[in-house]
């Protein structure tokens, strides 16, 4: 029942419920906090709040973020089903940079590992120069629909405590998932009978 008056929520509502938790990402670590979720077997974009409105962004909202290559889709994918996992294994890989990885078996390890973990890192393999890390966000026991992550530059953001960031994204993954289901609680589903016409 939750998942079914979650799928009620709209893109827009989950993006306003998100967005002050991304902003306090934003005013914690000077980064750019954004919000990933699966849209039938891709993983999108859908939200973002950066420090500085000048500063080019690699996660605008709507950008389809490979699920080989960002920690948004490896925190998603992550948690799918094992047949989820080898549909998209199964699909050809661009290697974006040196670093990106490309074999399956190296994948494979990598998704088990960060189920394992709960955080996921890119570090060089999707955009040059920039490392991003992303966390799942779980409502209730059915799975895993968006994550939550932070990025920027490598070279500013390796200057800033790993743990106190993967500390806070858990958090704000806890707080967004608690408000999500509250939010999923309030929406209505339309009935099948009533869509019908």
């Amino acid at each position: 029942m939750i998942r079914l008056c979650l799928m009620a929520v709209t893109p827009s509502s989950v993006v306003d419920v998100a967005r002050p938790i991304l902003r306090d990402l934003v005013a914690t670590f000077g980064e750019t906090a954004y919000l990933a979720k699966l849209s039938g077997s891709a993983v999108e974009s859908i939200a973002m709040e950066m420090p500085h409105s000048n500063e080019k962004s690699f996660v605008q909202p709507g950008r389809v973020m490979p699920f080989h290559a960002s920690a948004s889709a490896k925190a998603i994918g992550a948690f799918q089903s094992p047949e989820f996992i080898s549909r998209k294994l199964a699909e050809s890989r661009t290697r974006f940079t040196a670093d990106t990885k490309v074999d399956e078996s190296e994948l494979r390890a990598e998704l088990e590992k960060v189920k394992a973990q709960g955080y996921a890192i890119c570090d060089n393999e999707l955009d040059p120069g920039v490392l991003s890390f992303a966390v799942p966000v779980q409502v209730d026991d059915w799975g895993v629909m968006f994550s939550i992550g932070l990025l920027g530059l490598s070279e500013r953001l390796r200057q800033l405590p790993r743990q106190k960031i993967l500390s806070r994204l858990t958090t704000a993954s806890d707080t967004l998932s608690r408000r999500l289901k509250g939010a999923g609680r309030e929406s209505s589903p339309v009935p099948e009978e009533a869509s019908a016409g």
